[in-house]
């Protein structure tokens, strides 16, 4: 019983030392037969991954490009909205004075010379009554002064031409101040379209900075994996070398183990 267990037992280092050996020298194969099928497969994956890298990099290019042309319309924009807000304080107090002038200097410059004109008009009455009278005396060589229009009427004319003029001044300081307020809201309305415009500023020169920062990025790993294609080659042979090493030392190990288990089988 004790004979037929060691048999067994060799029989079993038998079969294992073999399998061993099989696996060892298979494996030894495999090895090297998929050692440049695998160098191709990552040089080809490392290769896509810097391709990829360089799509993206042209990507983030592209996309500052854009960002900087968008950022000098914004400027410009800026700057126009700026001027405007500038005009219009320029403005203001000119449209204050000239309502000043059209709704009270203007009118009351008028009606006063009517009032003068008035005063003037009874003058001339006396003025025309006086000289027709001298020129009516029968020695007066000249010709008898008797005018289309006395000087009394035409001094009443102006006058009248003058009446709507206060009016109409006034009509127009309305329409002024109506502008003046209404430049007052739009100054306003500026002011915040400003405030905006720097937001956007602020926000542009952000994702700016982050396209950089990307491209910065995306450069060091290209490098890196450049780097990593260069050695792939060489990686490749040092490990099929290890492994060819380590499949040798079991296979010398399965030589042993197949010796003792032969002894075993055969020892009576």
């Amino acid at each position: 019983m004790r004979q037929q267990l060691k048999r067994f037992s060799g029989f079993l280092l038998i079969a294992a030392a073999a399998l061993g050996l099989v696996l060892a020298l298979v494996s030894l194969v495999a090895v090297w037969s998929y050692k440049n099928r695998v160098t191709a497969l990552l040089d080809g994956q490392v290769g896509l991954a810097i391709s990829v890298l360089d799509t993206t990099s042209q990507g983030l290019s592209v996309a500052e490009a854009a960002l900087q042309t968008t950022r000098s319309t914004v400027k410009t924009l800026h700057d126009t909205v700026q001027v405007l807000a500038e005009s219009i304080t320029d403005t203001l107090p000119m449209m204050d004075s000239l309502s000043g002038i059209l709704g009270q200097d203007l009118p009351q410059t008028i009606e006063a010379t009517q009032t003068s004109l008035q005063a003037a008009q009874a003058s001339a009455k006396v003025i025309d009554d006086v000289l027709k009278i001298l020129t009516a005396i029968p020695f007066f060589r000249g010709k008898p002064y008797n005018p289309d229009v006395p000087l009394n009427m035409a001094l009443a004319d102006v006058s009248t031409s003058l009446d709507k003029m206060p009016a109409a001044f006034r009509a127009m300081e309305s329409n002024i101040h109506k502008t003046s307020v209404n430049l007052s809201m739009v100054q306003d309305n500026v002011g915040q379209v400003t405030g905006e415009i720097t937001l956007v500023q602020t926000s542009l020169e952000q994702a700016s900075q982050i396209i950089v920062q990307y491209q910065d990025a995306a450069e060091e790993l290209k490098r890196q994996l450049v780097t990593l294609q260069t050695k792939i080659p060489l990686a490749i042979n040092l490990s099929a070398i290890l492994l060819t090493l380590f499949l040798l030392w079991m296979a010398i190990a399965q030589i042993g183990l197949l010796t003792q288990g032969l002894e075993l089988f055969k020892k009576e």
